[in-house]
């Protein structure tokens, strides 16, 4: 995501640990990066057979209130690309 001046990236994660054993069903999500520092992330699947514990997201407490609304945005966003939005 860019705004011209700010460039935010998101990076697709599991919980799944590099050189560990991977797990069958992972939990899956997005990282929201910007100059490489983690401003915040979002799980859209909890992994597991059931899938529990999705839709979370994760935001640095030290952001400003404009840098938080923007993730908030974009992470609802994903979510309902991911999960479908109602009436789907």
């Amino acid at each position: 995501m860019t705004d011209g001046t700010r460039e935010i990236t998101l990076t697709p994660v599991t919980n799944d640990a590099p050189g560990a054993k991977r797990h069958a069903i992972p939990a899956r999500g997005y990282e929201f990066a910007e100059n490489g520092n983690v401003l915040g992330a979002l799980q859209y699947y909890g992994g597991g057979v059931f899938g529990i514990n999705m839709n979370y997201i994760h935001l640095r407490r030290d952001l400003d209130p404009r840098t938080k609304l923007l993730l908030a945005a974009a992470m609802t966003a994903v979510l309902q690309v991911k999960t479908g939005s109602p009436g789907d």
